[in-house]
């Protein structure tokens, strides 16, 4: 084999030095920049990703703080809602109770009233009932006629003392 050959060690020795001093150069000149480009151009924009993460990022915790805000006042404003709602029919059932109360009222006057009147009424009937009865009884018993003025101021007395 010729490359075993101490001879020819001189030559592979120069080809050697300049196919790799070639490739060195052609690596470092051409190769190695536009890999250094690229990594470059790749850690640019992870950093703009980066950035633009944490941008999006505080925007949503802002967005969700607003959310959050949103929802509390619209709880706030339910509850107020439900306080003024109960506040409302409160009022309301209030005056219904004091109208009902009033009619209630009225009504129990006006049957009072009504059952005073009836009252009087049975006590007249009852009163010229006894009249007429106790004028028989005296003239049954008695055989007599009695004065109806006599008989009137006697019943009136008679009812006042047990009234």
């Amino acid at each position: 084999m010729p490359q075993f050959d101490p001879t020819f060690y001189v030559s592979q020795a120069f080809w050697v030095v300049v196919s790799f001093s070639a490739m060195f150069c052609l690596v470092a000149g051409y190769a190695v920049p536009k890999i250094v480009a690229v990594l470059n151009e790749r850690n640019d924009k992870i950093d703009t990703n980066l950035k633009k993460a944490e941008q999006l990022k505080a925007e949503a915790e802002e967005i969700f703080a607003r959310y959050q805000q949103a929802i509390a006042d619209a709880n706030e404003a339910s509850k107020r809602a439900v306080a003024q709602a109960q506040s409302d029919t409160a009022a309301k059932l209030k005056e219904k109770e004091k109208r009902f109360s009033e009619e209630l009222s009225l009504k129990i006057a006006d049957g009072e009233a009504a059952l005073l009147a009836e009252k009087k009424q049975a006590l007249s009937q009852i009163k010229r009932l006894s009249e007429m009865l106790t004028a028989d009884i005296v003239v049954k018993l008695t055989g007599q006629e009695v004065d109806a003025g006599v008989l009137k101021s006697k019943l009136t007395e008679v009812m006042e003392k047990k009234a």
